[in-house]
């Protein structure tokens, strides 16, 4: 199972905020951001979390697995794990 240490951060395409996404084989990916003003999340100790379909390219939030709606922020990094390893059950 991926967790919070798979993830490689770069810089956002559209603020200076922090970014990373990662895509499972059952085709479901997470969005972490944070580090940024309007972001829910430093970016340190705290990430604003979604759960995507699509590619690296382009993408989409996914509202439809019943475990986030939207967006869910000011996730802790044992909290981003955790719901990445939900994800990947899906």
């Amino acid at each position: 199972m991926k967790i919070f240490d798979d993830l490689k951060f770069d810089a956002h395409r559209m603020s200076p905020a922090k970014h990373a996404i990662l895509f499972f084989p059952n085709g479901y990916g997470v969005s972490v951001v944070g580090g940024a003003y309007g972001l829910y999340g430093d970016g340190v100790n705290d990430f604003e979390v979604a759960i995507v379909r699509g590619t690296d390219e382009e993408y989409a939030i996914c509202d439809d697995t019943g475990i986030i709606d939207g967006v869910l922020g000011y996730q802790s990094i044992d909290e981003v794990s955790g719901l990445m390893i939900k994800i990947q059950k899906l």
